[in-house]
């Protein structure tokens, strides 16, 4: 996205609906916050997935609970409201084990805005993106390898994304040219396009398996690239069903995506690494039957994301976790953002009051509040497979001044 104004108003929206992200094209990682870049950047996308991000506003309950959004009615603004802590909310069990972490902001070459967007298993790598004053090099993206930088390559295309990287330090991401949207991968200091058509790549695991999708937003299609260079070849869908959505893939090979269903919003499916697929089941919260499951991140076989529960003037949301194996759900105390580790560990933000959410570490038993500088709101970006490095962002604003963005790692012992 060209200017200044116009970047700042996107973060602002992404600050304010990403309790509602996931990715990407269905649940919450449909990224939220990238098709309100696109809708700015004048696209008419319609996608099956965000119909409810673009038209409500989040609130959530200071100490954790049911988060709830008002539904927009004709052009009046939403009111958002919360609903009362569950009464089952619970944190994995484990000996309690105390976490010390030290934060650093990463070095931007000297730009004062720029943010994280993704980090290897390996805690290694982090990808990120840069914003270079108006009038000097144009918004790009950024690689760190142990807390500095290695590289600032030129993306091809405009308003350029590394959505994730492996601990080879391999990247895939998407950018576009005017109204379309390209996937790409970097390795060995370049970039190749995956595919000649419309596409985005929004995973890719330690054997350089990448999963997406192929097709204009509203008909895309879910993918995996086997390995970089390789064509994409097509995930199966359940009979009924034409579009949907790869947003991670595990080391084993299972894939994480989402697919469209009729009475709600996208809801969660795998496709598993013996070769069959599924849809996520819908958890039950409170003797409540969820209309949906909206995935966050997976790792080692689990799922972590949110249980929605729509009425006619609003949509709740449970975090919940899911044991691909077992078949089984845990409820959580209530986070945003949740990014799951192999070791079980979680990072997420939490919100403090209406205004203020702060990053946590959910490991050894405790939740565990990670220094912040003074910072006030934050996004959780990456968390290695052994729960030690933490990567995410800050999101600060005034009322007479811009959106500013710090990037920001964690290193826990």
């Amino acid at each position: 996205m060209k200017g200044d104004t116009v970047r700042n108003e996107d973060d602002l929206a992404q600050r304010l609906l990403e309790p509602l992200r996931g990715e990407p094209d269905g649940p919450p990682r449909i990224d939220v916050d990238r098709a309100m870049r696109e809708g700015r950047r004048r696209r008419r996308t319609r996608h099956w997935s965000t119909a409810l991000a673009v038209t409500a506003v989040t609130a959530v309950t200071a100490g954790g609970g049911t988060v709830m959004v008002a539904a927009a009615k004709n052009d009046a603004e939403p009111r958002p409201t919360a609903s009362a802590p569950p009464s089952a909310g619970v944190t994995p069990a484990a000996p309690a084990v105390k976490v010390n972490c030290a934060v650093a902001r990463l070095p931007t070459d000297g730009i004062k805005k720029a943010l994280v967007t993704s980090g290897d298993p390996s805690g290694h790598y982090l990808a990120g993106r840069v914003y270079p004053p108006s009038g000097n090099r144009r918004v790009g993206v950024v690689l760190w390898k142990d807390g500095r930088i290695v590289d600032r390559p030129d993306m091809p295309g405009s308003d350029p994304s590394l959505d994730d990287i492996n601990s080879s330090g391999i990247a895939v991401g998407t950018s576009f040219d005017g109204d379309r949207r390209y996937a790409y991968v970097y390795r060995d200091g370049a970039f190749s396009r995956l595919t000649r058509g419309q596409a985005s790549v929004r995973g890719i695991n330690d054997a350089g398996v990448m999963v997406g999708s192929i097709g204009p937003d509203d008909t895309a299609v879910p993918v995996r690239w086997p390995s970089p260079g390789a064509p994409p070849e097509r995930l199966q869908l359940p009979r009924g069903v034409e579009a949907g959505s790869a947003s991670d893939v595990d080391e084993d090979g299972t894939v994480l995506g989402s697919i469209p269903q009729k009475k709600a919003q996208g809801t969660g499916y795998l496709w598993l690494a013996d070769g069959t697929n599924k849809a996520i089941p819908l958890p039950t919260v409170d003797g409540r039957k969820a209309d949906a499951f909206w995935p966050d991140s997976m790792a080692a076989g689990k799922v972590i994301g949110r249980a929605v529960f729509e009425d006619k003037s609003s949509t709740s949301f449970t975090t919940v976790l899911y044991d691909i194996a077992a078949d089984e759900f845990d409820q959580l105390t209530q986070l945003d953002g949740p990014k799951i580790a192999a070791n079980g560990s979680i990072l997420a933000v939490k919100w403090l009051d209406v205004d203020k959410r702060i990053p946590v570490l959910m490991a050894g038993g405790r939740t565990t509040n990670l220094p912040t500088k003074g910072k006030r709101d934050f996004v959780a970006s990456s968390i290695s497979r052994d729960g030690r490095v933490l990567a995410g962002y800050s999101v600060g604003s005034e009322q007479s001044g811009p959106i500013s963005n710090d990037p920001w790692v964690w290193n826990c012992t």
